[in-house]
């Protein structure tokens, strides 16, 4: 509770302005307003950063899928609508799903 300060001269002071720190010292950094600027700075720019590498891997990822994988759906597509009797047998599985979808949600 002495704050550093000696007893005699806590008991010579008689008050608490004694125990504070004098004005103008600052604890523990010569300037903590710019410090905290510099944190801010540092924290910003982390986060703007990470924004930017998440867009560019977005961005990569969006042109690989569209490049690829939608050549092997459209050509998966052709080949399902060529023939009629897929089409048919699709028609009969999707009505058989939402029969069992809605009996079982009724249940």
């Amino acid at each position: 509770m002495t704050r550093g300060l000696p007893l005699e001269e806590m008991q010579n002071s008689g008050t608490i302005a004694a125990l504070l720190p004098a004005q103008g010292v600052s604890v523990g950094s010569e300037n903590i307003f710019a410090d905290s600027i510099g944190l801010m700075i540092l924290g910003m720019g982390t986060v703007f950063v990470f924004l930017s590498v998440l867009v560019i891997v977005t961005s990569l990822m969006s042109s690989l899928v569209q490049k690829y994988v939608i050549e092997d759906a459209s050509s998966e597509l052709a080949k399902l609508s060529s023939s009629g009797q897929d089409q048919q047998t699709l028609l009969t599985v999707i009505s058989a799903a939402i029969h069992a979808h809605r009996s079982r949600k009724n249940n």
